[in-house]
């Protein structure tokens, strides 16, 4: 399609020529003019008239394969303007302009030639026209101002005359032979420069039939003026030819040409009206003709002046500006020294004028009237009218005085410094100004890629902007390159470009492509390059080849055609990083991925992606078919059932394999292959025979070549003479009827894994307490996805985030056990994790953490946790704690001072960039403060966690000490993250806090501590000390972690306490000894009498016992006793107090016997027997008990001190119980004892004084030692129950009567007794050593001095 335009009887091309490939033809034409007269050829379309002065030429073009579009293009861009796009060439505007007008807004005009174009193009081009030389370019800083005032150069009748050439029907043929051959550009601008220069054209037009057109002649001749014109053409138009040749037109023009030889500007000192704007109003016109005629006056002497022209009238006062108008022979001095003048002529017509001013050209010492500069580059600027004279000179930016000196510069230039310049310079009469403008880029291109390689067969648009922020209405012409510097794509664009990049061809592309885009505007030039990649595709191996099992070590191999490419792996879209199961070996050739211990979850699509040079290398793999291990997931519980009943069908169920599994079956020494169908198999008990056992195991074991599973299922069978739990309905659960002494399974409700159980006792009565360990399957999921993240699936940084997200939705309804022991490994796992990657927690991210951990640290939750933490098991509590501490040391708050609070978790802290200032964070009864000293000079972040109920739902683990110990504030955790190079090293740390105890009326210790993860983990008080003022607690620590303040009833620990006990207990040890050498010195003597044979033995066992018991309190109260040894010591000081009092008993039970039945006669063998039975079974049988019952549940002893527990498990009844019984008997006998002695008459015959006299000495030791006994350990039990502590009389006179035990018994029992000392001071005093050891061997004193029959065995009492 081809456009043109007449101006007034000139030939503009308007919007373009238009190819769309090489070797055309002229399909359609169509011509529009105005005034057009005499078109009577059929071929030329009706004109449409309308108020345009233009003459339009309209043609479609197709084109054959002859020529090449870039052939064209080629040929044309270094004499057209133009345009690119779509294999489309369109050529730029331009108009038709004789002379120049100036106005205000307008920067400058250079008058004399045909054309103006717009600023772009003359920017682009500068004034070397494509179609006639020379040219004139013309801008404006307004772009809203219309075309200057022209006048025509060329007669009116060129409009017709154009048109008749183009409207004959050989037009199309011969335009047809111009665009051709390789001399069409230079024709046509032949053409059209004759045509338009010296107003004659001629075109000779070939036909190929032969035939004759008659010859057109005009003649004009025109004569310009300023105010007429007159003009006369004579035009004639032929009829529709038939000859092969074509007439010749001849037009002849003769002009007078006349020029602007100054544009001036001045002010009338009188009121603006809007008509003055208006040229067509009569104000403007009269205006404009007086002053026309006074202003005149001013020039008619200068040679060539013809004439003055108004040209507009504007606001401020009434700016009047006006062209002087002559022949090139006016000079601008003689026009600058007339100026002076036409203030006076004015003022003679009563016309006030002020502030003349005049344009002229060359005060402003510039290459153009528009320079390029570079961003930071040096301005200068110079405006002087004279040389060397520099004085009265102004510089504007736009109407902004910016400097008063002819001579200044902008050191650095910017965006900003760009605009219209204008200097003045006043002269006195009038000032003369110039202006220049001043553009500033930046050469630099901002490159937009493609977001990853092309594809095959697709394609991409990449782009190029210019940097900066330079002026929105430049325009800039700018061209793509391919790496071949090809030519691709040009065009003319304000700011940005883009190019449409095909991967298309017959194979792929191979290899990256370079892609130019060059920006240009002047001779500004900048470019920039983008680099284009292509996608390829490759095939992963997989090691080893064949059926892969669970646990297999399994490698990935990536094929590669290039070296040490960047690489990355992926599993269904996820990323994998190296983690606990996949290791990247991306330095290996080829590279691997292997994936160590491989199960079921690995299964997926997997990728390696190599990138180098823009070149993306992709090879894929689906890895499926992994062979795994049977998993029972469901069977038949454990059940009960009546021998007499037939036995149902069992079953088990696995998960789903991808290998055939196996199943057998088990019961006794019988074992049966079973099917599997839907994953499940059944199975029938063999008839168990009569009578029936008390239980059967049957086993069923699934296996396939990954390994096996296997479940046992117990059948209790019930007899008549058994006792079994009836049914039952509790918690919500159906407790079917059970044998006693077993422990009944059911699985969990739907959408949870694992299974609740209850427990019938031995006596046939269910246990109210349930056990659920139940799990919802959201949170295995939630674990499964965590465990992918460590096994090396999936970006941390990323997925962190979103597992909060989740773990906050999940945690905020109820939660059973496994809920909270799965949380808890989830989150030491995202810790660990977290820790290793050494990701940063956002703000949204720690919100998310906080609630979750508020959430798991309900204190409802109290005893949930505490279950778990009796289990010793891996997850518990403790975790929590270490996940809030570590994921602290890695929030990233985005402010200087942030807080978090939750309900049970708060959490404050500051950002230090090296400041002085102390860190203090209030909290509820708590308060942390860390001097300045311990934190200058760092560029660190502190942050304090607030745990209220976290004392209750650690575990209880104490430090080793004699006091019971219980936190009594909330734990505090600080943590100190640094963000510079300097080292964690916090050896000069001091940190205080202030905690208040509450809710505790009773006096206490207070120990500060802090948790310690060592080991199993437990509180600890190194490296702080403490300060208690009344309930506050001060405590001051070296190092951080997590605090709290341990409280303990206030005990008595007076150093006279303490002294009495262990001289006491000591003095009590040396009697007892002593008691049992005066035993062994004296024991022949009572081997005759069988009273007092039976008396000593026990005497020698209460001694004993009481001697054991002494000595394992004394290690048991010493500092010295140790955590491993404590329940030993609490088990032996059991047995033994046990023991003591059981002895007692025996020797209430003989003294009893003896009085109560006084002809029944038993042997001392018999009689010794039954009292060992008592003194020493009965103790064992009660401390066996205790410590079997209560030490798995870790509640046999107290915390404080090796003694047994009361709190938790009130194992000290297993001890006060049976002493007071014991108490309580021996009472009762010492009274039916004290009234057979008052009745001695209605004793039997047999009791001899001698018998009387030896039981009263039994009965008043046991008299007092019973109450003494009895008293001590009564006093004890108040001495030891709370709030007992400060009552130091209950103490002292405890530690008194228990101390001084052993030497009450040897004053009663041996010193007090007469006959004790007779043989005593017999051995002392009148026995020699051989007899000394004789009565050591009162056997064979027996049979010396023994008078009674040899055939008597034993005698009887």
């Amino acid at each position: 399609m081809v456009k043109t335009m007449m101006h007034k009887g000139c030939l503009v091309p308007l919007y373009g020529l238009v190819f769309l490939a090489s070797g055309f033809n002229w399909t359609h034409a169509q011509t529009t003019s105005q005034n057009t007269e005499n078109l009577s050829s059929e071929k030329v379309p009706q004109t449409d008239v309308n108020s345009s002065s233009f003459l339009t030429l309209q043609m479609d073009i197709t084109f054959n394969n002859t020529i090449t579009f870039h052939m064209i293009e080629s040929a044309l861009q270094s004499r057209f303007p133009f345009t690119t796009e779509n294999n489309t060439l369109t050529f730029l505007s331009a108009e038709l302009i004789t002379e120049c007008t100036i106005y205000p807004q307008e920067l400058n005009c250079s008058c004399g030639s045909m054309y103006r174009f717009p600023p772009n193009v003359c920017s682009l081009y500068g004034c070397g026209s494509p179609l006639n030389s020379p040219c004139t370019c013309a801008s404006a800083n307004n772009t809203n101002i219309t075309m200057l005032d022209c006048e025509p150069m060329v007669p009116t009748t060129m409009a017709p005359t154009l048109t008749t050439h183009f409207s004959t029907s050989t037009m199309a043929s011969t335009l047809t032979t111009h665009f051709s051959t390789s001399t069409m550009a230079p024709t046509l601008t032949t053409y059209l420069s004759t045509m338009t220069a010296t107003q004659t054209s001629s075109t000779t037009m070939t036909t190929p039939k032969a035939s004759t057109i008659p010859t057109t002649t005009s003649t004009a001749t025109t004569t310009q003026s300023t105010d007429t014109q007159s003009s006369s053409a004579t035009t004639t138009t032929p009829a529709t030819p038939k000859t092969s040749t074509i007439p010749t037109t001849t037009s002849t023009a003769t002009t007078t040409q006349s020029t602007v030889a100054a544009q001036i500007h001045l002010n009338l000192n009188m009121i603006f009206i809007p008509q003055y704007e208006n040229h067509s109003s009569s104000q403007y016109k009269e205006l404009s003709t007086r002053l026309e005629k006074h202003i005149s006056k001013t020039y008619e002497r200068i040679k060539g002046f013809q004439r003055i022209k108004i040209t507009r009238f504007s606001k401020g006062s009434v700016v009047t500006s006006y062209d002087v108008i002559g022949t090139t022979e006016m000079s601008i001095e003689e026009i600058t020294r007339s100026t002076s003048g036409v203030e006076s002529n004015l003022a003679k017509a009563n016309i006030s004028v002020n502030n003349v001013r005049m344009k002229k050209k060359g005060i402003v010492k510039s290459p153009s009237s528009e320079v390029v500069y570079e961003v930071g580059t040096k301005l200068t600027f110079s405006c002087f009218d004279q040389p060397g004279v520099n004085e009265n000179v102004s510089w504007f930016k736009e109407n902004t005085s910016v400097s008063t000196k002819g001579n200044w510069t902008i050191q650095i230039a910017s965006f900003t410094d760009s605009g219209p310049y204008r200097c003045e310079i006043n002269s006195g009469f009038m000032t003369l100004f110039e202006s220049v403008k001043i553009v500033i880029l930046e050469r630099r291109i901002i490159m937009k890629q493609l977001p990853e390689s092309l594809t095959y067969l697709s394609s991409g648009n990449i782009s190029c902007c210019l940097s900066g922020e330079h002026d929105p209405t430049l325009t800039f012409r700018v061209t793509w390159h391919s790496s071949a510097d090809t030519i691709i794509k040009q065009g003319i664009v304000s700011n940005c470009t883009s190019l449409l990049v095909n991967n298309a061809g017959s194979i792929p592309k191979s290899n990256p492509e370079n892609y130019t885009c060059t920006f240009s505007y002047r001779d500004f030039t900048v470019s920039g390059t983008v680099k284009v990649g292509f996608y390829i595709k490759g095939n992963m191996s997989i090691t080893p080849k064949g059926a892969i099992k669970e646990s297999d070590i399994v490698s990935l191999t990536c094929p590669l055609p290039i070296a040490n490419p960047t690489m990355k792996w992926t599993k269904d879209d996820e990323i994998i990083t190296n983690g606990l199961v996949f290791i990247l070996l991306d330095d290996e050739v080829p590279p691997r991925l292997q994936i160590e211990k491989i199960k079921s979850t690995h299964e997926g699509n997997y990728s390696c992606i190599a990138k180098q040079d823009g070149m993306t290398y992709q090879a894929k793999r689906t890895l499926s078919g992994i062979i795994t291990k049977p998993r029972i997931t469901k069977s038949t519980s454990s059940f009960t059932i009546r021998c007499e009943k037939p036995l149902p069908d069992l079953q088990c169920c696995v998960e789903r394999s991808s290998q055939t599994t196996r199943v057998t079956w088990t019961q006794g020494k019988v074992t049966t292959t079973g099917e599997i169908q839907n994953n499940c198999s059944s199975y029938k008990p063999s008839v168990i025979t009569r009578p029936c056992p008390q239980e059967e195991t049957i086993r069923c074991l699934f296996s396939n070549n990954a390994g096996n599973d296997q479940e046992d299922i117990k059948i209790y069978f019930l007899n008549p003479e058994d006792s079994s739990c009836t049914n039952t309905s509790m918690g919500g659960y159906e407790w079917p009827k059970s044998k006693a002494n077993t422990t009944v399974y059911l699985l969990c409700p739907t959408g949870m894994e694992g299974n609740v159980s209850r427990s019938c006792d031995i006596k046939g009565n269910w246990l109210k307490d349930i056990t659920a360990q139940c799990t919802r399957r959201e949170f295995l999921e939630l674990l499964e996805n965590v465990n992918l993240l460590k096994d090396g699936i999936g970006d941390v940084e990323e997925k962190v985030p979103e597992l909060f997200s989740k773990m906050k939705n999940l945690t905020a309804s109820n939660l059973y056990i496994g809920d909270l022991e799965t949380s808890s490994e989830t989150l030491n796992i995202i810790t660990d994790i977290s820790k290793q990657k050494d990701i940063t927690i956002s703000n949204e991210t720690m919100k998310n953490f906080m609630n979750v951990a508020s959430n798991l640290l309900d204190g409802n939750l109290t005893d949930s946790w505490q279950k778990i933490n009796d289990k010793n098991g891996e997850w518990d509590s403790t975790n929590i704690l270490k996940s809030v501490e570590d994921l602290s040391g890695l929030f990233e708050p985005t402010d200087n001072t942030f807080e978090i609070i939750e309900t049970n978790v708060q959490l404050k802290g500051n950002r230090y960039n090296g400041s002085k200032n102390d860190f203090q964070k209030s909290f509820p009864n708590t308060i942390i403060f860390i001097p300045f000293k311990s934190i200058f000079d760092q560029i660190i972040t502190v942050t304090s966690i607030y745990l209220p109920t976290m004392s209750e739902i650690l575990p209880k683990r104490f430090p080793n000490s004699s006091k019971n110990y219980s936190v009594g504030s909330a734990v505090l955790s600080t943590v100190i993250t640094h963000h510079d190079n300097s080292s964690n090293d916090n050896s000069d740390m001091e940190i205080s806090m202030n905690f208040t105890i509450l809710n505790n009326s009773n006096p206490y210790d207070s120990l500060c501590t802090f948790w310690n993860y060592s080991a199993n983990g437990e509180w600890s008080s190194t490296g702080c000390n403490e300060t208690v003022e009344g309930n506050q607690t001060m405590c001051t620590c070296n190092h951080l972690t997590s605090f709290s303040v341990l409280i303990s009833p206030k005990t008595v620990t007076s150093l006279g306490l303490e002294i009495i006990t262990y001289v006491g207990v000591g003095i009590s040890i040396g009697a007892l000894v002593v008691a049992l050498i005066i035993e062994i010195l004296i024991w022949r003597f009572f081997q005759k009498d069988q009273i007092s044979k039976i008396r000593h033995i026990i005497l020698v066992n209460i001694c004993l016992t009481l001697l054991f018991a002494d000595i394992w309190f004394l290690m048991a109260v010493s500092p010295l006793a140790k955590e491993s040894f404590c329940i030993a010591l609490t088990f032996l000081m059991h047995f033994f107090y046990m023991g003591l009092f059981f002895w007692m008993l025996c020797e209430g039970c003989f003294l009893f016997y003896k009085v109560a039945f006084p002809f029944h006669f038993a042997t001392s063998t018999i009689i010794t027997r039954y009292l060992f039975i008592l003194g020493y079974v009965c103790p064992t049988i009660i401390t066996v008990i205790t410590i079997a019952v209560t030490q798995p549940r870790n509640i046999y002893r107290r915390e404080e001190t090796c003694w047994l527990n009361w709190d938790q498990s009130r194992a000290l009844l297993a001890f006060i119980v049976p002493a007071f019984i014991i108490v309580g008997i021996n009472f009762i006998f010492l009274m039916v004892v004290v009234y057979k002695i008052c009745a001695q008459g209605r004793m039997a015959v047999s009791t001899t004084n001698d018998d009387i006299v030896k039981l009263q000495r039994i009965m008043r030791s046991l008299a007092i030692k019973m109450p003494v006994l009895g008293t001590t350990w009564g006093i004890g039990i108040f001495a030891f129950a709370p709030g007992a502590a400060q009552n130091e009389g209950l103490h002292y006179t405890f530690a008194i009567l228990n101390a001084f035990q052993g030497l009450l018994i040897l004053i009663l029992d041996y010193l007090l007794d007469a006959t004790v000392r007779h043989y005593l001071k017999r051995v002392v005093c009148g026995y020699s050593w051989r007899d000394l050891s004789s009565s050591l061997n009162p056997q064979s004193s027996d049979q010396k001095t023994n008078t009674t029959s040899k055939g008597k065995s034993e005698e009887r009492i």
